[in-house]
Formats: C-alpha cells, sequence, structure tokens
C-alpha cells in the first residue's frame, strides 16, 4: 500500500569483477561482521571458522561446535555500520529526497553546494569500488543542478545506470514524484456511502486529501488498513481532510467488498463504517 497526503489549493552501486576482494566484504560483499562491530580476538575466530570450520571438543559433533561459534561470534549487533545493501537503499533513499526538495530556481550558492555534496560524497562514500563507480559516472554524466526538475531527472538516470549494471528494472523518469506542487486532476467511479459516485480531485478544493493506493479487495493486509482509516475517520474530518482509497477493482467489486461483514471473514470495512471511505475504483493521472 502507498499513501500520498496534500492540500488541493485555490538500489546499489557498481558490483566489483567477480573474484575481486576488498577488506571488509566477503565475496564482493561486505561482512556484517565485520572488525568495526567486533573486537580483534573474536573477528579472528570469525576469520578460521570462514577458512576451515570450527574443531568439536569432546563429545561434540560438528555441527554443534559450528552453531555455536556462530552464535558466539557471528551473531548481527544492532550497533553494527550498514551493510552495502541497505547503505545503498538508505543512500538512494537521502538522494531523491534531497533532490525533490531543491529549489525551483537554485541561487549559485545552493548550486555549488550541490555539486559539492555529489564531489565529497564520491571520495567519502564507504565502500571503495561504488565510490569509485560515482566518481567514474559523474565525470561522464555531471551533476545537474540548474534546478529542481533537472536535479530529480539527472538523479532518476544516473540511478537507471546503476540499476542498468546490477540487472535490475528501470524506472520511468517522466513520473518522478513532484512534493509540494499541485497534484494532477484525477477522476474516478467511486463508492460512497453504498452508492455509485463519480468523483475528481478538485470536488477536495480547499480540504486536506488522504489518497492511498492498495492492491485488491478481499485481501488481508491492507484492508485492515483501510479499516482503521475508516474508524478514524471523524479525526480526519477536525482537520478538514478526506480519505480517498483506490485500486485496480471495479466499483462493483468495491461495493460487494463494502457489504461483506467483517464476522465472515473478509477484512471489509462495514456500511456504517464506509462513510469516511471513498473507495476508487480508477484513478486517470494526466501528466501536471
Amino acid at each position: 500500500m502507498s499513501t500520498s497526503t496534500f492540500k488541493q489549493n485555490s538500489s546499489e552501486p557498481e558490483s566489483p569483477a567477480e573474484g575481486t576482494q576488498f577488506s571488509g566484504h566477503r565475496n564482493s560483499k561486505p561482512d556484517s561482521n565485520c572488525r568495526t562491530c567486533n573486537d580483534f580476538k573474536s573477528w579472528s575466530k570469525q576469520q578460521r571458522l570462514n577458512i576451515s570450520g570450527t574443531q568439536p571438543t569432546k563429545g561434540e559433533t560438528q555441527m554443534a561446535a559450528n552453531e555455536k561459534l556462530t552464535v558466539e561470534v557471528a551473531a548481527p549487533r544492532d550497533d553494527c555500520p550498514l551493510d552495502k545493501s541497505r547503505l545503498g537503499v538508505f543512500t538512494w533513499g537521502l538522494l531523491h529526497t534531497m533532490a525533490a526538495y531543491y529549489a525551483d530556481n537554485p541561487t549559485d550558492t545552493e548550486k555549488r553546494d550541490m555539486r559539492t555534496f555529489f564531489d565529497v560524497l564520491s571520495r567519502l562514500y564507504p565502500c571503495d569500488y561504488c565510490a569509485k563507480d560515482i566518481r567514474k559516472d559523474i565525470a561522464v554524466n555531471p551533476v545537474n543542478v540548474d534546478s529542481q526538475k533537472d536535479l530529480a531527472q539527472w538523479l532518476c538516470k544516473f540511478h537507471n545506470r546503476v540499476n542498468d549494471k546490477l540487472g535490475k528494472p528501470l524506472f520511468d523518469c517522466s513520473k518522478m514524484p513532484k512534493l509540494q506542487k499541485p497534484a494532477p486532476e484525477f477522476s474516478g467511479t467511486a463508492v460512497v456511502n453504498g452508492q455509485f459516485k463519480d468523483i475528481k480531485l478538485s470536488d477536495y478544493k480547499g480540504k486536506y486529501l488522504v489518497l492511498f493506493f492498495y492492491p485488491l479487495d478481499f485481501t488481508f493486509v491492507c484492508p485492515t488498513e483501510i479499516i482503521a482509516f475508516s474508524e478514524h475517520a471523524a479525526e480526519f474530518r477536525k482537520i478538514n481532510c478526506e480519505v480517498i482509497g483506490c485500486s485496480t477493482d471495479s466499483q462493483f467489486t468495491h461495493l460487494a467488498w463494502i457489504n461483506t461483514a467483517r464476522k465472515q471473514g473478509a477484512a471489509a470495512a462495514t456500511v456504517g463504517d464506509v462513510h469516511a471511505i471513498t473507495q476508487c475504483s480508477l484513478v486517470n493521472v494526466n501528466a501536471a
């Protein structure tokens, strides 16, 4: 489920070549129990286990010995640095958020600061071959800091270049989210208070609107969250906020789902609850 809130106004870096090893990495991936997370004695034990395994004590099986050392030495710690995978995810999140909040008409100082940020990132990123790849990429494709749109597009394409190297899906850079920008108009056939009704975004002009998406009716987790939205409808209204739920189901499926009692097993809002929730069967978003 994804959620957007607005007011209607008046992947990871490229991996090194196969077989390449880096300090603190195992099989080209960071060791989650590297020296940063362990004292030297424990780290040395882990390395011996990796190379030859541990020898069982008298009356102990080899499997038990390995499990014991794994528990004693290799147990994950909450205070460890991020591994390569998590580091990549959080870094992309930071970069895309920075781009989303970048100025539409940045000053010369803001432009210089953003270029400097990426330059420093490419030198201090805590993954040697990743940092090298960043430097190589921005040397060929300089960071575009002329505007928020330009930076967001540049970053999306940069992310796609990395994903392409990793064999991951590519983003459609024409559909980048536009934070703090007017939402594009949309329309759809909804179920409101048990009745079919055509709605559009402009119907909610002057109000806050929570627009959330879920895959299908008659499922479990997302409808459970929808019930929570419904049960807190009065609280939303107190702050001048309406809620719209959208999925790929038809309005007829929505109506059947809404009228299914919870006690029969469907995680659905009852008719009494649904006055708070507009079930939108279609969202037609046009380019802004």
